[in-house]
């Protein structure tokens, strides 16, 4: 009789914390349905402001600049003050850059909203993927893990096929869309609020803050094997978060922002959906999976910018989507079991960097090289020197002995035994 109630106790208690956890991952596809939102806007704001190629790509590449700071200046700092504090502050930040970019008058307030917006998603970004793996139930853990993994892709598509629609339908897209999101971004304030803290208050706060960027002598071998695929796959990223739709209008002749937000946001969904299915292969698969994925799709782009045909965009986004989502996967599945558990940030934070790296500077440099180059060369340069990079990253990872990309995650995020 004693056991009954107390069983029911802890299912309801495992039942609040499943929501809760849930309305964590939620937050974290709220986070990236407002980084994708800006994408089929980009066109808009050239056009608007008679904006130099180069000017409207700055604020892309701006946006993948301040997550690299977020990244590395507070990676560790919620492991310090706790969850709740970083992730209601990072909201609020996040909520600012959406009330500028509703209300931007210039490429200025847009620079400055899409900074802050970096920041904050860059600071969100592993919180939230933390708090949703405490909070979890140890039966839905894993399940919730994988639901996280593919929250930020599918937020990204939808922010995107919002912002299309925004664009096509509403004479002022800018003021709809992002005074939507910085609604959803003050209600993920309140969730914030409310939820339970995970981590415990420590010492050392500002010393959190200072970059960790180190990569242990053990998991070299690991890190150099993934660096060239993963510059190849973050390149193609930002080619379709960046620059697809301005492909669709000026390639294929299409501008129709509905259209060019529903092809640019192919690449996230299908990203996500891989993420989702792929997580339990070994690290292995998951970035042989990537580098020939990403690869495929940087080819893809380079015949629809040729032919101006849509469908190869289309077809470049779900090959190269699947790419997406095994390299991300296969990232996270090869370099956690290399490394101590006080590594991690440190090794993390060095493969995000180049990652955003690969994923802003050459769409600030395509933007630069335009009005000397032409578009569609600049285009087919981008696409070449992707496709060398993912056939290095191809040879190099399977030049590499099997035991070095070979890890696979259990639940609990370390080796499993079958992979070790």
């Amino acid at each position: 009789m004693i056991a009954g109630p107390g069983r029911a106790l802890a299912m309801r208690r495992d039942t609040v914390r499943n929501a809760y956890a849930c309305a964590t991952v939620a937050a974290l596809a709220v986070t990236y349905a407002a980084a994708g939102a800006p994408t089929p806007l980009y066109v808009v704001y050239e056009t608007r402001w008679h904006l130099p190629p180069w000017l409207a790509t700055l604020a892309f590449a701006i946006y993948a600049a301040g997550l690299i700071v977020g990244l590395l200046f507070n990676g560790s700092l919620a492991d310090r003050v706790g969850r709740r504090p970083v992730i209601m502050g990072a909201f609020v930040m996040l909520l600012a850059g959406m009330l500028l970019l509703a209300f931007a008058g210039s490429i200025g307030i847009v620079l400055l909203g899409r900074a802050l917006q970096g920041w904050a998603t860059g600071v969100l970004t592993s919180a939230l993927v933390a708090v949703a793996a405490e909070l979890a139930s140890e039966r839905r853990r894993t399940l919730i893990q994988r639901v996280a993994a593919g929250a930020g892709p599918a937020g990204l598509a939808t922010g995107i096929i919002a912002a299309g629609l925004a664009a096509s339908h509403s004479s002022t897209p800018d003021l709809v869309l992002f005074g939507m999101l910085a609604v959803l971004c003050a209600a993920c304030v309140v969730v914030a609020v409310v939820m339970p803290e995970t981590a415990d208050h420590r010492p050392g706060a500002l010393r959190s803050l200072i970059p960790r960027v180190a990569i242990p002598a053990r998991a070299r071998a690991v890190f150099g094997a993934m660096v060239p695929g993963q510059v190849a796959t973050w390149m193609y990223g930002g080619l379709v978060l960046g620059l697809v739709p301005s492909i669709v209008a000026e390639s294929a002749h299409i501008h129709d922002p509905t259209v060019q937000g529903l092809v640019a946001a192919v690449q996230p969904a299908v990203s996500a959906l891989t993420a989702f299915f792929i997580g339990r292969f070994s690290a292995r698969r998951q970035l042989l999976v990537g580098v020939l994925g990403s690869t495929g799709g940087l080819l893809l782009i380079g015949l629809g910018a040729l032919s101006g045909q849509a469908a190869w965009l289309v077809a470049a986004g779900v090959i190269g989507g699947i790419g997406f989502g095994g390299s991300l996967g296969g990232m996270i599945a090869g370099l956690v079991p290399a490394v101590e558990t006080h590594e991690r940030s440190g090794v993390l934070a060095a493969m995000y960097l180049i990652a955003y790296a690969a994923f802003g500077a050459p769409v600030l440099i395509a933007g630069i090289a335009f009005p000397w180059l032409g578009f569609l060369p600049t285009i087919l340069v981008f696409v070449v020197a992707g496709v060398a990079l993912g056939a290095i990253g191809l040879a190099v990872q399977l030049r590499a002995p099997k035991a070095v990309l070979s890890s696979g995650l259990t639940e609990a995020g370390l080796p499993s035994e079958a992979n070790r």
